[in-house]
């Protein structure tokens, strides 16, 4: 039997609604876009939601709380042969002009492994989205970038992870702490011998350079 203190309970389920609803957004602003670019960047009806900036194709939301109160919504769209990641910032009641992170034809792009965008504590962006690195099925690793304006430049900073083997290395988790952020992922380095999946973090930015790898659970 799980006990609950007195008076959790209704907020509990506050906090599970809130949760859900932040869940369901971008799920929700780029139902539309599959009409167009021209139709999911106009302006809302009276009494509804403005869509957010996002090409026809668009797929993969992810939704992200800002440092100052504002959110952060990234997806992929077609690219020619290829994707982009983008970003765009919703504050007041409005989108802001989206920007692209990044953009090639070596996207490993699902429904289920999506790419992200977070800020820190001191204003910085970091994104992450999968690359292939082989010709398997799930040979892909996690690249990332940075921001400095904001979202208006962004500079490549490479693998997240030191191990470039063509296995799978996905998932990941953005965790802004302060004027750093944690980036937890899976890590599939021991699996082209027979090992087992691997969970893995590393901390980005804090004004140094990336820390070492530390391996959570093996």
């Amino acid at each position: 039997m799980i006990s609950r203190r007195p008076g959790t309970a209704g907020s509990a389920a506050s906090r599970r609604g809130a949760r859900l609803a932040l869940l369901l957004l971008p799920v929700v602003v780029l139902a539309g876009c599959d009409a167009g670019s021209a139709t999911a960047s106009a302006p809302g009806a009276a009494g509804e939601a403005p869509q957010p900036p996002a090409a026809a194709g668009a797929m993969a939301p992810n939704l992200a709380p800002a440092a100052d109160g504002s959110l952060l919504l990234s997806w992929l769209e077609p690219d020619g042969d290829g994707h982009r990641l983008r970003v765009a910032r919703f504050a007041g009641g409005e989108w802001g002009e989206p920007s692209t992170v990044a953009a090639g034809d070596d996207f490993f792009a699902n429904w289920a492994d999506v790419p992200s965008v977070v800020e820190d504590g001191d204003g910085t962006l970091f994104a992450h989205w999968l690359a292939r690195l082989g010709g398997g099925t799930y040979a892909y690793g996690v690249e990332l970038a940075r921001s400095d304006d904001g979202g208006a430049t962004w500079r490549q900073l490479g693998l997240l992870h030191a191990d470039r083997s063509p296995t799978e290395h996905g998932f990941v988790t953005l965790l802004p702490t302060g004027s750093a952020v944690e980036a937890v992922w899976l890590d599939g380095r021991a699996t082209a011998g027979g090992g087992a999946m691997t969970l893995r973090a590393r901390r980005l930015g804090g004004g140094s350079a990336p820390g070492p790898e530390a391996v959570i659970d093996d």
